[in-house]
């Protein structure tokens, strides 16, 4: 929770900034001593790839996969078109759930075959739902759902009742990551969708999947103002349609009883993929289609792991021919002004299918995959540069680019103190002008140079305090005549003005972007002290009066002393008559108050701030801020972790059916085909 914050502030109900997350508290460390965000930012993401990859290979294994076709699927999803495109260059929470998801299936798939106990899948299970992304929750409950019916058809009743344990105990972590949000719905900006919702957006259609090996199509779905998706986010790899034709359908017959749990998945994300556009906290369906691609690439790996059929070899090269054909044809179909590019990947796609099988009928396998694995690099490094977001024009509010070196930034506001508003706008011409040359401060930039702004990039938002300053989600005014609200009367009865409620010390006002009267409105106690190219700089003539963070009273109430830390507060007061006290904090749920050591209710005030009644007197006043559900979820998960550490124990020494020297028919049966297959 950090108040000055504001808005975007309250980390712990937005879940999505991971702050439980140890992987992630670390990478945030680590990127904090990089003063270029831009380089950050590409550490972060290629770790999480890599990371990917690894999760692709251990689960294909798991299910029987050689370790040569493993590899080949697990270089290729990081790339397919959604992860790669999306998830690496814009949704970093959702590649970080879809790679902890990977390898909890992979974790847990091992403990319901009783090759593992339950703490490594706990632990990516907790990783996974710590990211604060809902559809890591989704993911966990696809892989549990699937591995329990599985076990239940093999009438594995004990390892099911193992999966149902490891589910709760995922479930305590979920606790503490999103009690704080649902306790702090009540002052949220943005509530969730109650009803099911379709606008088309962000919606593939089946036919949309059989261009899974088609990396230049632009799949038909309303998105990014168009009627069309800009990148080939329903691309999976190369390789996979074109080699359909060549499955030993005989090889995988006799393994496809291994795979129940896989093929539920697939098609449980099946559906998913193509649900309506919006589904209470859940939106744009094509989030889902990396998880159905996981399973879809994992299926493909167990396939071809006995080798390509070599049988009917006509027939089958027509087929591909065929596949090849019709994936140009429907590619071109959809963008025909792009033919050039279309015949381009068409001719490096039938090339690079050619040599595979070339190279499988005369080196094996390993050959097969050496070309599958070049294949993908090639791919990769032709459709990066054509389909990349500098590439497209969208509008100002998504084409806008952000600052990367903090050191512009904080160069060029030294002197901006105290709280600070920046009224901007994205539309304007020479906004991306301003902000690259740090003269306009956007989205979280301002966090991470320490500048203390008042708005913020936020997902969930404080709605009483976005209306009051007209803030948008992404803690920018919507309206020129904002910063003029910050003049008017506080209201509710206290004296002064809704910048003095906010103790703001600074405004920056971005040039043509505020109403005329701007300038001769500014009252006697402000001045403007810079007025450069792409803006105005506002400060007071006279600093607060020390008292915390207290900015208002309602009566003549005397802060005698004050000691104020982000989530404390202690004042010595005076009050010459009841009164009010309003603080430049937003009133979320969770702060408490005492007078004199006696509980005593906070309310909300104007703009949302906190506001507290103090009796006629002089007084004591204690505040703390306690992130709501906090404490019940830390005791949650710490009584999940005692009784899985317990399970693992157990399972060390061989006291649960299906652990360690125990292993049942079922579990034996399995671990001998994964073993044989992967000896490859």
């Amino acid at each position: 929770m950090d108040p000055s914050g504001w808005g975007g502030g309250n980390y712990a109900a937005e879940a999505a900034y991971g702050i439980f997350n140890p992987v992630t508290l670390f990478n945030g460390v680590l990127i904090s001593f990089l003063p270029n965000l831009g380089w950050g930012a590409t550490l972060i993401m290629v770790e999480f790839l890599a990371l990917l990859g690894v999760g692709v290979y251990c689960l294909s294994v798991s299910y029987g996969s050689a370790r040569w076709p493993a590899i080949a699927v697990a270089t290729a999803v990081p790339f397919g078109g959604f992860t790669f495109f999306y998830g690496a260059n814009n949704w970093a929470s959702g590649l970080m759930a879809l790679t902890w998801v990977v390898l909890f299936w992979w974790s847990a798939h091992n403990t319901s075959l009783g090759i593992r106990g339950p703490l490594l899948a706990f632990v990516f299970g907790a990783l996974a739902v710590t990211t604060g992304n809902p559809y890591a929750i989704f993911g966990i409950l696809a892989v549990l759902i699937a591995l329990g019916i599985e076990l239940l058809l093999y009438r594995q009743w004990l390892r099911f009742v193992n999966m149902v344990f490891l589910g709760l105990a995922i479930g305590a972590v979920v606790l503490l990551v999103f009690l704080p949000l649902m306790e702090s719905s009540s002052v949220l900006m943005r509530q969730p969708v109650t009803e099911a919702m379709n606008s088309g957006y962000l919606r593939p259609q089946l036919g949309d999947l059989f261009a899974l090996s088609l990396p230049g199509f632009q799949p038909h779905f309303s998105a990014w103002y168009q009627i069309r998706d800009v990148v080939p986010s329903t691309y999976l790899a190369w390789f996979v349609a074109p080699l359909l034709p060549w499955i030993n359908i005989g090889f995988f017959k006799e393994r496809w009883r291994s795979l129940i749990s896989l093929f539920l998945f697939a098609g449980l994300y099946l559906l998913l993929v193509l649900a309506p556009s919006e589904l209470w906290l859940f939106r744009w369906p094509l989030r889902t289609i990396e998880y159905f691609y996981v399973a879809v690439a994992v299926l493909f790996s167990v396939a071809i792991s006995g080798g390509l059929a070599s049988n009917h070899r006509k027939i089958r090269l027509g087929a591909t021919s065929a596949i090849l054909l019709f994936g140009y044809y429907y590619a071109w179909a959809e963008t025909p002004q792009n033919a050039g590019f279309h015949f381009l990947i068409f001719a490096v796609l039938v090339a690079a299918t050619a040599t595979a099988l070339l190279f499988n009928w005369k080196v094996g396998i390993k050959g097969l995959v050496v070309v599958m694995v070049s294949g993908t690099v090639v791919v990769t490094a032709i459709i990066t540069p054509h389909y990349f977001w500098t590439q497209h024009e969208f509008g100002y509010d998504a084409d806008i680019r952000q600052v990367q070196d903090l050191n512009v930034v904080t160069d060029r506001n030294k002197s901006l103190t105290g709280n600070v508003l920046i009224q901007s706008s994205l539309s304007k011409p020479d906004s991306q002008a301003a902000i690259l040359s740090g003269d306009i401060i956007s989205g979280n930039v301002s966090a991470a140079a320490g500048i203390d702004t008042l708005g913020r990039y936020t997902g969930i938002g404080f709605s009483a305090f976005s209306d009051a300053l007209y803030l948008d989600y992404r803690g920018a005014p919507v309206y020129p005549f904002a910063v003029t609200a910050l003049f008017l009367p506080a209201g509710g009865g206290f004296n002064g003005t809704l910048a003095d409620s906010l103790r703001v010390d600074s405004v920056v006002v971005q040039k043509g972007f505020h109403n005329d009267n701007f300038l001769s409105i500014i009252p006697d106690t402000w001045e403007v002290t810079s007025d450069d190219q792409y803006r105005y700089v506002l400060h007071r003539k006279a600093s607060f009066n020390p008292g915390g963070t207290v900015s208002l009273a309602t009566s003549d109430i005397a802060i005698l002393n004050a000691d104020s830390s982000p989530h404390h507060e202690e004042l010595r007061v005076d009050a010459q008559e009841a009164g009010s006290l309003l603080f430049a904090r937003l009133a979320w749920p969770g702060y408490r108050a005492t007078i004199d050591g006696q509980s005593v209710p906070v309310s909300q005030g104007p703009a949302g701030l906190l506001m507290l009644d103090v009796p006629l007197g002089e007084h004591t006043v204690v505040i703390d801020y306690r992130t709501p559900g906090l404490r019940p979820g830390l005791a949650a998960v710490a009584l999940a972790s005692i009784a899985v550490v317990v399970g693992q124990i157990l399972f060390q020494r061989g006291m649960v059916l299906g652990g360690t020297g125990t292993t049942s028919g079922f579990g034996k049966r399995r671990n001998r085909k994964s073993q044989t297959d992967a000896s490859d």
